[in-house]
């Protein structure tokens, strides 16, 4: 048998420059940057790439990184072993992690 999965999402902290470049090549990770964008009127990668660091200490630029972040991992875990996502019996996270646990749920 196979042990439970359950996966945990950080909150506001975790933030930092780079975070998103080993999985902004996925297809689900660029289409969720898109929708972000239209959603957020910036380039949220652009943040996450670039910097400066004291940008991601604004809140309305580090709440939503650190959502996406989130979620691009999970994408990222899905495309490396599916069967981990497809398994997990629980999410859980901190402050803004919260809401990347209930849509990974």
């Amino acid at each position: 048998t196979t042990l439970p999965i359950a996966l945990i999402f950080p909150g506001q902290g975790s933030q930092y420059v780079g975070m998103l470049e080993d999985v902004k090549v996925l297809p689900a990770v660029r289409d969720m940057l898109q929708q972000a964008e239209a959603i957020l009127g910036y380039d949220l990668l652009k943040f996450c790439s670039d910097g400066p660091e004291s940008s991601l200490q604004d809140i309305n630029i580090c709440l939503p990184a650190i959502y996406i972040a989130g979620l691009a991992a999970r994408e990222k875990l899905h495309a490396e072993r599916p069967e981990a996502v497809e398994k997990m019996k629980a999410s859980a996270g901190l402050f803004v992690g919260e809401y990347a646990a209930l849509v990974a749920a």
